[in-house]
């Protein structure tokens, strides 16, 4: 069966010891298999790997119509944030100690990387988040996430936060912190705040503070977070001080 796969993105997690030979190895094996091969530039710049064009995650969502990333979930989940608005799949290497995503252990990469490429294969849909800042009704600051948007206190204070689906009033969360997590982020910081752990294609969304947490259904509506009435702590000029993060990066105060 022809491949409907024709040029593979190489991403790595380029701190890991033994990662580039690892990553020339896959390199050569893809292209044994008839697709050619760009590498994510960062991980060509700190492995030294060179022979393949190296190219920003942008120009590989243009370039490319799949990735393979090798590393941990943590690799993958920031990969993730730049090729999912060019539809690119990604294929997981596990090169770290456990995987969730990442689920071809490095033993089988070659004869798993052959079946699929030879269409052997099923494929899976992970929602997306899109996190927004607004501040004064402006956009602050944006971005998207496979995992969770994370909304917590700049001090040590409470704060409570008004969860609200489609416009619609779900709960209002009096904590230090407020997890949004899609069914893929459900089984990191979520599950350790006691949130629920919706399947990876059944949708929904887990929203908890500390022990208390819901199930929102379905993914494909908006959820907005927003502040209660409590005032808990003010800042200068009387402003409460929130830090917000997705997928784990810090965003805005």
């Amino acid at each position: 069966m022809t491949s409907r796969f024709r040029h593979a993105a190489l991403v790595g997690k380029f701190q890991s010891r033994g990662m580039r030979p690892l990553l020339e190895d896959i390199a050569h094996l893809l292209t044994r298999l008839g697709l050619d091969v760009s590498v994510e530039v960062t991980t060509a710049e700190n492995t030294g790997l060179s022979g393949y064009p190296a190219l920003t995650a942008e120009e590989l969502g243009r370039h490319c119509d799949v990735a393979v990333v090798v590393g941990g979930d943590g690799t993958m989940l920031g990969i993730a944030r730049d090729l999912a608005r060019f539809g690119v799949p990604m294929v997981g290497v596990n090169q770290g100690r456990l995987g969730f995503i990442t689920d071809i252990p490095v033993a089988r990469v070659a004869a798993t990387l052959k079946a699929m490429f030879a269409g052997d294969y099923e494929e899976e849909h992970r929602a997306m988040l899109e996190g927004r800042v607004l501040r004064g009704g402006e956009c602050i600051y944006e971005a998207v996430a496979m995992n969770d948007v994370v909304l917590r206190s700049a001090a040590t204070a409470m704060e409570e936060a008004r969860v609200e689906v489609d416009g619609q009033f779900v709960a209002n969360f009096r904590a230090d912190g407020l997890i949004l997590a899609s069914p893929t982020g459900s089984t990191a910081y979520s599950l350790s705040a006691g949130g629920p752990s919706p399947p990876p294609r059944g949708g929904g969304l887990a929203a908890g503070a500390d022990r208390a947490a819901h199930a929102v259904e379905p993914a494909d509506r908006a959820a907005r977070l927003g502040r209660g009435g409590h005032r808990d702590r003010r800042g200068p000029r009387g402003q409460r001080q929130l830090r917000h993060a997705v997928a784990g990066q810090p965003a805005a105060r």
